[in-house]
């Protein structure tokens, strides 16, 4: 089975490609989504980021995600923390949910995930698709979608790798300066993909 990553930065229009393979059938691995669930429910993580991070890490709904923020924005060393913590579970979920029998039959999966470098869970993918767009159409269409500020938008942007570099460490990239003109670039990704497959294993 080939391990698809598809990343790009907040409002790049990463998800729309997704969308299309999961009409498709292919199956779709949200790493933000799924890491949200992980990191609120799991008894082994919570454990731990309270010890370090102490009691208000967690509320009764969850991780406490703004007190966390506030905490690793700047602080390298919580940040690496927090990840060491959670990113063995995470990235073991993602195993598990590849080596389910219902994904066997596929010849292709798709992980959809904002920070496939940061995280270093390209690592266990076999290609990455960038999706990539100007930053002032990104900020415009997060605050539409979100409807957060220019600043709160601002402050994940730093977070997040440049486009540059993602491209640099990327096999495929697709630019999406405009959404309405998306669609036949994710038709020839999926070209791509299919020959992609007819040598994958070879």
């Amino acid at each position: 089975m080939l391990r698809i990553g598809i990343t790009g930065g907040i409002g790049s229009g990463k998800s729309v490609v997704c969308e299309y393979f999961k009409r498709l059938q292919v199956p779709v691995y949200n790493a933000d989504d799924r890491s949200n669930v992980i990191i609120d429910n799991d008894p082994e993580i919570r454990e731990q980021l309270i010890a370090y991070f102490g009691p208000q890490a967690y509320l009764p709904t969850g991780l406490n995600r703004a007190f966390i923020r506030e905490i690793v924005f700047n602080n390298s060393q919580a940040l690496s923390k927090l990840n060491s913590i959670t990113h063995p579970v995470i990235f073991k979920n993602f195993d598990d949910w590849c080596h389910s029998k219902k994904k066997q039959k596929h010849e292709f999966i798709i992980k959809e995930a904002a920070l496939v470098f940061e995280s270093d869970s390209y690592k266990f993918l076999d290609f990455i698709v960038c999706v990539v767009a100007p930053v002032k159409t990104r900020i415009a269409r997060v605050m539409h979608r979100d409807h957060k500020s220019i600043e709160e938008i601002e402050k994940i942007l730093k977070k997040q790798l440049p486009d540059a570099e993602k491209i640099k460490r990327s096999d495929y990239v697709i630019h999406n300066p405009n959404d309405e003109l998306l669609l036949p670039k994710i038709i020839e990704l999926h070209k791509f993909i299919s020959k992609k497959l007819s040598t994958y294993g070879q």
